[in-house]
């Protein structure tokens, strides 16, 4: 239900809860980028954030299979839902006494995994109203942003927004909870409102609260220094930091590696938290036609958390007071936390390029890279300029109870090694080769990167019918591929060569024979890896073969494919390999999108 929802859109691209690749940290980085886009266009920006009171316990079985139906689920899977939401059952037992039975009349199972999407279906209409891009929701928190020129204004969107909710709560049965809505302002200067403007509807009065507005897990401050967040969240892992401290000496205590193991998952994750949105870097570009940079200002933050750090090391390690900083980072292999954070901080840019398209952060991501070359906009807007170019892959672009083949499958179908030696292998292919009919269309791939300090990449194939070599190509992927992706491009390009020859109508099959072995494995079928776009391009080519022109007393065929022992004298394979070396000392594409 998960992958459905996201596939056909039937909940609003920043609702988030229990959907696969969404976390609370993507969504507080998306309202961060938007309020910094803001900021940089020279407008105000405010936050109001909306709690759903009750959750689970609010949900009515009647309206969720309505709800359910108005998004066009199958008949079936309402029905079981039905029967799983209705004639529920509650006994509670206290003190080892058993009380009478009750019945549910409202609400969803707390334990179960499927609760979790049945709640966001039920309350996905909230999401489209109004603005999509400016409702943000994880479970049942949910917040409203609003930009403009004026923080009057604001306020005024936010309440029209708010009491639309509370409208289609009303008649939902939904109720929000007052005392978990906050509102904050984020505007330029120094000045603090002494009178800022508030949000008021069916009397209830949000107003500004000194100190940050925590959403999420994050705290929010009125300049997203996030000073505070930092403040706080270092404080509680110190706490268990000198906890952990406490247990060891010089002399006794806990093994260092299982210390080290709990410091790390108490306290260095605590205090680490949500830094994906808050971290900006030690420096910032000063404009996009200079190398001179901007402090961020972030040595309180360092400070800080580099005193949780030390903290941690020296309760892993049996070490003195007077220990070198240099030898507690070292031995304890807990890094300074400029290095953790900014390895965490390049670790989430790379991860927007295998979301899918209709994640948030890939939406945004995307902008930035297509927009022109001025200066980012954000904090996250920096981090994925910084980005080399790279292929985006879609893990979700296949749904999950797809049939798919089984590795041990596979290796049957490509005749793998299947424990012979290679010299063995080598010996069977040519036997095989030699009974495969002439008039087949054979490919020979294969991928090399030179060993020079580039590390570029390239690629080859050979195509042959009649033993009679009909095409040769040689192509260079650059330096952002691996000899993976060189590969899967060469047997795909090679495929189309040959799909495309005027002798393709005499053959009956076309045969792709490679020594790659996990290349070999993954051609045919659906991969959600690197590459993902040239495997599903052999896709496409595999089912074209089967419609291509042919004569007519010739069956569709299909392309087989078949692992081949590398460097073992194989005429075809060594014809290949000396083409991928070819390309890999060709000049890099101008352009590399994807493999």
């Amino acid at each position: 239900m998960s992958w459905l929802a996201i596939h056909y859109k039937t909940l609003a691209s920043q609702q988030f809860g229990a959907l696969p690749l969404r976390s609370s940290v993507d969504l507080t980085t998306c309202v961060t980028h938007d309020i910094e886009s803001a900021l940089k266009a020279g407008q105000k920006t405010t936050l109001l954030t909306m709690d759903v009171k009750g959750a689970f316990d609010a949900v009515l079985p009647g309206r969720l299979i309505n709800r359910l139906r108005e998004q066009g689920w199958p008949n079936n899977l309402v029905k079981w839902i039905q029967s799983f939401a209705t004639n529920r059952y509650i006994k509670i037992r206290l003190d080892g006494e058993t009380g009478p039975k009750t019945a549910l009349n409202c609400g969803l199972p707390q334990g179960s995994p499927i609760s979790p999407i049945l709640f966001m279906l039920y309350i996905a209409p909230i999401f489209w109203m109004g603005n999509p891009m400016k409702r943000f929701g994880y479970a049942d928190d949910i917040a409203l942003l609003a930009s403009s020129d004026c923080l009057q204004e604001n306020c005024e969107v936010l309440q029209a927004n708010m009491q639309e909710a509370l409208d289609w709560g009303k008649s939902e049965g939904i109720t929000f909870d007052p005392k978990k809505s906050e509102l904050i302002h984020f505007y330029k200067g120094h000045r603090t409102l002494t009178d800022a403007p508030a949000v008021q509807t069916e009397g209830l009065r949000i107003e500004t609260k000194p100190g940050p507005l925590r959403w999420l897990g994050v705290y929010f401050d009125r300049k997203l220094s996030f000073k505070s967040h930092v403040k706080i969240l270092s404080a509680k892992a110190l706490k268990v930091a000198n906890a952990l401290r406490s247990f060891n000496n010089t002399c006794r205590g806990i093994p260092p590696c299982f210390t080290r193991r709990v410091a790390i998952a108490c306290a260095l994750k605590k205090c680490y938290f949500a830094s994906e949105t808050w971290w900006p870097g030690r420096f910032r570009p000063k404009s996009s036609i200079s190398n001179l940079k901007i402090s961020n200002r972030v040595d309180g933050h360092l400070g800080l958390l580099n005193k949780v750090v030390l903290t941690c090391a020296r309760a892993t390690l049996p070490v003195y007071k007077t220990t070198n900083l240099a030898v507690l980072h070292e031995e304890s292999k807990l890094r300074p936390a400029e290095i953790e954070l900014n390895q965490t901080s390049q670790l989430f840019a790379v991860r927007t390029t295998r979301l899918d398209p209709y994640h948030p952060l890939r939406i945004r991501a995307d902008l930035v890279k297509s927009g022109n070359r001025r200066l980012p906009s954000s904090r996250f807007a920096r981090t994925i300029v910084a980005l080399p170019p790279s292929e985006q892959v879609n893990p979700l672009a296949h749904p999950p109870w797809e049939q798919r083949e089984t590795r041990a499958e596979a290796e049957l179908r490509v005749v793998g090694p299947l424990g012979r030696s290679k010299a063995q292998a080598a010996k069977d292919f040519k036997t095989f080769y030699a009974s495969i009919p002439r008039n087949d269309l054979q490919v020979f791939s294969d991928g090399s990167k030179s060993e020079g300090k580039d590390g570029a990449t390239g690629g080859g194939y050979i195509v042959t019918q009649y033993d009679i070599e009909v095409a040769r190509h040689a192509f260079s992927l650059g330096l952002n591929a691996e000899v993976f992706d060189a590969e899967a491009t060469a047997a795909t390009r090679g495929a189309a060569a040959a799909l495309a020859q005027p002798s393709a109508r005499f053959a009956k099959d076309l045969w792709i024979f490679l020594d790659n072995y996990e290349v070999t494995l993954r051609l045919g079928s659906h991969f959600n890896g690197s590459s993902q776009s040239v495997f599903d391009d052999f896709l496409d080519i595999s089912r074209a073969w089967a419609q291509r022109p042919r004569l007519p007393h010739l069956p569709p065929g299909e392309i087989r494919i078949r692992w081949v022992p590398g460097h073992l004298n194989i005429l075809g394979n060594e014809a290949a390999d000396k083409a991928a070396k070819e390309g890999a000392a060709l000049p890099p594409p101008l352009i590399r999108s994807a493999p």
